[in-house]
């Protein structure tokens, strides 16, 4: 009777012992599984949200993020990655559209200061030459010439106006 219970109590041990040998298998086996399914549901994602966040503006065109993931959150960061990535290309886009409308007018400033100074250069050496000898077309230069400095007094303070860094000209969004 006492060997009957000795060899019951060994088989017991060893049937706890495969028992136990069993589940740490599961649970490792289980452990792998999860590990793969958190690299396709999470890691991967991740990754491809990095990579796009990495590679964003380079060149200044829209970046997006594809692909589908499960998650919630990951789908709502990868919404408002591409939101953010298309909103700041259009910003771009008006920067250098303001930027161009900005440069044509400083030109266009430019060209229109060229004629009242070619008017003052002209009745100033007819004047300085005593070209004009008649006392009343002399005193008509005279106010032109005024008339003129007034005018491209005025269109160099509009040109000092317009060449204010509004808009950062080093900073580019992309």
């Amino acid at each position: 009777s006492s060997t009957t219970s000795i060899t019951n109590l060994q088989i017991t041990g060893n049937s706890v012992l495969l028992c136990l040998i069993a589940f740490l298998m599961l649970f490792v086996l289980l452990g792998f599984f999860y590990s793969n399914w958190s690299a396709q549901k999470i890691t991967k994602p991740l990754l491809t949200i990095t990579e796009s966040i990495k590679n964003s503006g380079n060149d200044g065109s829209l970046m997006k993020i594809e692909g589908h993931s499960a998650i919630v959150e990951l789908e709502e960061i990868k919404e408002a990655f591409n939101a953010l990535s298309h909103r700041l290309v259009k910003a771009n886009q008006e920067r250098e559209l303001l930027l161009s409308h900005r440069s044509r007018m400083i030109m266009d400033l430019s060209h229109d200061i060229k004629t009242p100074i070619t008017t003052i250069a002209g009745y100033a050496r007819a004047l300085a030459e005593d070209v004009v000898a008649d006392p009343e077309t002399r005193k008509r230069y005279s106010w032109t010439l005024y008339e003129k400095s007034l005018r491209v007094g005025r269109l160099v303070e509009d040109l000092f106006i317009l060449s204010k860094p509004h808009l950062p000209s080093d900073t580019v969004y992309k």
